[in-house]
């Protein structure tokens, strides 16, 4: 082993994992989400990556106040 993490193992982490993540870039416009984000949102992960993180907010938001 030469002291780095496999991308494999990171790959199965972000995949695998049950919380939601979203990565933005600098102006918060998301370029990838993994399987449980998109189960969260409602939305496939296509549909997530390219929007600002905002309107995902004010729209879960709005989701919540609604009952």
């Amino acid at each position: 082993m030469n002291g780095r993490i496999d991308t494999r193992v990171l790959a199965g982490l972000f995949e695998g994992l049950r919380a939601g993540i979203l990565l933005l870039d600098p102006r918060g416009v998301v370029r990838e989400t993994n399987p449980a984000m998109a189960r969260m949102s409602g939305s496939s992960a296509d549909g997530l990556v390219g929007r600002h993180a905002g309107e995902l907010l004010s729209s879960a938001a709005s989701a919540l106040a609604a009952g």
